[in-house]
């Protein structure tokens, strides 16, 4: 017997143990093919068919992926040569669908469940798809159509439970995880679910025991020690979000997003040495420089270590030069300093790169105004009402920079058109009262 025919023979002896539901057997037969010829699609799609019926979705998943990984265009003429093959359409779609040709997957799938009879997997994929796609409706149809084929279907079940949570339908959700875990106590997946179901419905003490549960079967998942930490601060537990939020750290040291919560954790916390830390560490990621570089700030600034929260300002301007408000932080330090100089050149250098930022040319005008440099601070406070002609509070700031070059009726005209705009606004009231009173002294 040559080898091709040695495998043909051990492919129907895999197939002859399937028909047997002799599935361990039906293994090692098919394991023994792909020894001899790695491309061997039967083989593979047998395989991964054998490890559904043996409950081994780990095993049953890594084949799924190891067809995907294959020559397409051959699958494709494989498809196009048997297309009433299933487990074929399945493995096509399920190709595309690892190479993100979403659309691609889909509409394999739907043609297939166009077709008669239809494979449960047809269904599930088909709902994974729409998950990708965010397309919550179709997925529901699709997940309950897989269902209904395969109701004790243990990833069905999770993943029908997801897209109830995505579809704000909580107790369903809690109801699917429920049934999934009669099936499969130890199912870690359904226990997220089953806790984030939870949380949503705001039942925080359930939750907590959901992934309690789960931490107890796999205590290193960092997805359950994330959430587990969000459910601790919701019962008010800050001491043990910290905790759980450190447990996760230690299982992926590079989550930024993470860090930085944790760091701002602290900070409310008040424990102002733990949290600079973390907040150093979260400035270290591109993804989280900006906000840990403000927390940096603000905890320099609480502690009136000006210097150091001037420092750290201007290293946020530097990532983020479109980060909220942080020119003004610079400003602030410099004038916390007594700096007015250094304020004024940061203010016009970012001027320079945003001449249509209004809020920066007004923290120039006020330091104009401290310097006394009157002319100056009118002709930004007038550069400012060319970009914003509506804003009430720039005339309330020009009347008073007209009021101190002895401009009395043209402060009084600007004064007035501030309370046009807003007849509440006090700066603009206390202008006019004062000019009044100045004429009246005058007279």
């Amino acid at each position: 017997m040559n080898e091709e025919t040695a495998t043909d023979f051990l492919l129907l002896q895999g197939i002859a143990h399937i028909d047997a539901a002799e599935w361990k057997q039906a293994q090692i037969a098919l394991e023994k093919v792909l020894q001899a010829d790695p491309q061997a699609w039967v083989a593979w799609l047998y395989l991964a068919y054998v490890f559904r019926q043996m409950k081994d979705t780990e095993r049953e998943e890594m084949v799924w992926q190891r067809i995907a990984e294959l020559d397409i265009e051959g699958l494709q003429r494989v498809w196009k040569d048997n297309v009433d093959d299933p487990i074929l359409w399945i493995a096509y779609a399920y190709a595309l669908q690892q190479r993100g040709d979403w659309e691609g997957a889909a509409e394999i799938y739907q043609r297939r469940v166009r077709g008669s009879p239809v494979h449960q997997r047809v269904y599930y994929q088909l709902g994974i798809i729409y998950c990708k796609m965010q397309d919550w409706d179709k997925a529901a149809r699709a997940f309950d159509d897989a269902l209904e084929m395969a109701p004790e279907d243990e990833q069905t079940l999770n993943w029908r439970a997801y897209v109830s949570i995505q579809q704000g339908d909580d107790q369903q959700a809690v109801d699917l995880c429920q049934r999934c875990l009669a099936l499969n106590p130890r199912n870690v997946d359904a226990y997220y679910n089953l806790g984030v179901a939870y949380g949503k419905l705001q039942q925080w003490d359930k939750a907590a025991r959901a992934l309690d549960r789960a931490l107890e079967i796999d205590p290193k998942d960092e997805r359950l020690l994330d959430y587990r930490a969000y459910v601790a601060e919701q019962q008010g537990d800050f001491t043990q979000a910290v905790d759980f939020y450190r447990r996760c750290l230690a299982v992926n040291p590079q989550d930024a997003e993470i860090r930085l919560h944790l760091a701002n954790l602290l900070h409310d916390l008040k424990c102002i040495d733990e949290a600079e830390r973390e907040f150093q560490a979260a400035a270290a990621f591109a993804s989280t420089a900006a906000k840990a570089l403000h927390g940096l700030t603000r905890l320099a600034a609480e502690g009136q270590d000006w210097e150091r929260a001037r420092q750290y300002a201007e290293r946020l301007v530097q990532v983020a030069p479109d980060y909220p408000n942080s020119y003004y932080m610079v400003t602030k330090m410099c004038m916390e300093q007594g700096d007015l100089k250094g304020a004024e050149e940061f203010l016009r250098r970012e001027l320079g790169r945003s001449p249509d930022n209004i809020d920066c040319r007004f923290d120039l005008y006020a330091v104009l105004v401290q310097t006394g440099e009157w002319l100056e601070a009118e002709a930004q406070i007038r550069e400012a009402l060319r970009y914003a002609p509506g804003r009430a509070d720039l005339y309330a700031g020009l009347s008073y920079v007209l009021e101190r070059q002895n401009y009395l009726e043209a402060a009084e005209a600007a004064a007035h058109r501030a309370l046009e705009l807003d007849s509440h606004n006090e700066f603009a009231q206390q202008m006019l009262d004062w000019i009044q009173e100045r004429k009246e002294v005058g007279n």
